[in-house]
């Protein structure tokens, strides 16, 4: 009887041990599938991580590239602001030249308009008296001629008749003009 009890014994020793065989190969399979799923977690982290860090390394170049942009913005928005500024002056400069230039002007053209009324004034003043000198003149002349008239009339000069080949008195238009002009210029050639 007693290899019997042992016999069942080492049957359920048997069975037990494959029992705990199949147990600890399932609890084995079941380790390995979470190892697994571990695995795959820490992989999928991993990947998560580095997509992380190439996207932080884009943003970061992306930021770098706004940065740039900004600061170049920036500059032509100055380098436009002093553009600007140095048209204003440069503007305002040549406004001032030019209003300088025009009162300069102004004064030239007033201060030439003065001295060519005054010049006027000064030939009025002068032809006046220039035009007093030919009167007088004229009046002496008159009195020199009258007085030659006189004394030839008083020594009873006789009428000269002149005669000038080629001329004739059909030729002469005003006679009575040509007769006066004549005796003038014979009396300034007696005197």
């Amino acid at each position: 009887g007693a290899s019997a009890p042992d016999s069942l014994d080492n049957t359920s020793k048997t069975k037990m041990t494959e029992e705990l065989l199949a147990t600890l190969q399932k609890e084995r399979q079941a380790a390995e599938e979470e190892r697994k799923k571990a695995a795959d977690r820490l992989r999928r982290a991993e990947l998560g991580l580095s997509s992380a860090y190439e996207v932080s390394e884009e943003v970061a170049a992306a930021n770098d590239f706004v940065a740039r942009w900004r600061e170049q913005i920036n500059e032509a928005a100055a380098n436009a602001r002093d553009a600007e500024e140095r048209r204003w002056k440069v503007q305002a400069q040549m406004e001032s030249g030019m209003r300088d230039k025009a009162l300069k002007d102004r004064s030239a053209a007033e201060m030439q308009a003065l001295a060519s009324f005054e010049a006027r004034r000064q030939g009025g003043k002068e032809n006046e008296a220039e035009e007093a000198k030919r009167k007088k003149a004229e009046a002496v002349e008159r009195e020199r001629a009258e007085a030659a008239l006189q004394e030839a009339a008083m020594q009873e000069l006789v009428p000269v008749k002149l005669k000038l080949s080629g001329m004739k008195m059909k030729h002469i238009p005003d006679k009575d003009k040509f007769k006066a002009l004549l005796e003038e210029r014979m009396r300034a050639a007696l005197s």
